[in-house]
């Protein structure tokens, strides 16, 4: 999810393009960003920052697109 909003963020893709690339390479019935849907900025950023703080891994800090809800699709 973290990596989805990076490459967003990066301008190589919309958060659209992250699910249908996903569904279409593995034939799961969804991406991550229609999983991030249901799951409050607060929540994911909580969640992000406890696997960085445990794996002490800098790959695992949220985004600011996660922390500021940016992953919401409308």
């Amino acid at each position: 999810m973290n990596e989805a909003t990076k490459i967003v963020a990066l301008g190589a893709c919309a958060l659209e393009d992250i699910d249908l690339a996903v569904v279409n390479a593995t034939g799961s019935p969804f991406g991550p960003v229609a999983l991030m849907q249901n799951t409050t900025p607060e929540d994911l950023t909580s969640r992000l920052e406890n696997l960085a703080k445990r794996f002490k891994k800098e790959i695992f800090k949220p985004t600011a697109m996660i922390k500021n809800g940016g992953y919401k699709l409308a």
